[in-house]
């Protein structure tokens, strides 16, 4: 907690790993995560709480019996949880925004872009809103929908093909595999087969993007390449396509952002003529919740 005149506005931090690894004390600590050290330092500096969540680990023994709808719904719980709980934190819940590295980006879209997921028949804490101010992602996925990877994020690429066929993305064939909780994962069908398709839309992020969305600011620029190009998993899951995808769908439909990639590079794109100079994501930060 930083000093604050009274309460403070708070950034949620979701760590990354595949869903498989890490923990929410990437927020402070450890080298992997160096860039998110150093802007919880300046994000306290500027008055602004910054907590971390963690979340159960999809299971890729062959034993998955819930599939990545769990994470999201826990870490939706997680920032319901910090809203009703908040003053008592010394934290304030309608100035709250989401921040995330790699996975826990994608599914900070996730959170953001879902509908409020305020359930008035449930308990205390899931009467409690789900909605938050803003976004800020570091090396994030535009949508775990591994068909609009393979169409729309980075199409001509065979993604899937790759995945299924080739030895390359084996790790995200059985990461895939527990994400959708399927018995298995080896050909075209099985990623088509009753209520597979259903449950990739619910986790397509680009799609769950609209009108009415909160403003985000996305930054993969540490790869440098395409992911045909480099063939790489890195590039995969962290390249400037999928900010790229992101950017164009908040174009379609009209939502603030700035992408960053090492092609493009800074992309702002503001809709009722208010432009923004934040240079970086703590200014952006600090714009959202509305510290000077």
């Amino acid at each position: 907690m930083p000093q604050c005149n009274g309460f403070c506005p708070v950034v949620v931090f979701v760590h990354g790993g595949k869903f498989t690894e890490g923990d929410k004390s990437e927020a402070y600590e450890g080298a992997r995560t160096s860039r998110w050290v150093s802007a919880t330092r300046a994000l306290l500096e500027k008055g602004i709480a910054v907590a971390s969540v963690n979340y159960t680990y999809l299971d890729i023994t062959g034993n998955e019996d819930q599939g990545l709808e769990r994470q999201m719904r826990e870490i939706t719980r997680a920032v319901q949880t910090l809203k009703h709980d908040g003053l008592g934190m010394g934290i304030l819940a309608h100035r709250m925004m989401l921040a995330g590295h790699s996975a826990g980006a994608g599914a900070a879209f996730w959170v953001a872009f879902s509908d409020d997921q305020m359930d008035p028949g449930g308990d205390s804490v899931a009467q409690t809103s789900s909605s938050v101010l803003g976004v800020f992602a570091l090396e994030g996925q535009s949508t775990y929908d591994i068909i609009r990877w393979n169409d729309d994020v980075m199409p001509g690429d065979n993604v899937v093909n790759e995945m299924l066929y080739g030895t390359l993305l084996e790790d995200t064939r059985v990461l895939m595999e527990a994400a959708y909780n399927l018995e298995s994962l080896t050909e075209w069908s099985d990623l088509h087969g009753p209520g597979v398709a259903s449950y990739r839309r619910s986790l397509d992020m680009l799609a769950l993007l609209t009108s009415g969305d909160p403003e985000f600011w996305i930054d993969n620029s540490t790869v440098v390449g395409t992911f045909g190009q480099l063939r790489t998993p890195g590039a995969l899951y962290h390249g400037g396509e999928h900010a790229e995808a992101l950017h164009r769908r908040a174009l379609e439909v009209g939502v603030d952002h700035t992408a960053v990639t090492a092609t493009t590079g800074t992309v702002r794109y503001l809709y009722g003529g208010q432009q923004t100079r934040d240079n970086n994501p703590i200014e952006f930060a600090a714009r959202i919740l509305g510290v000077e």
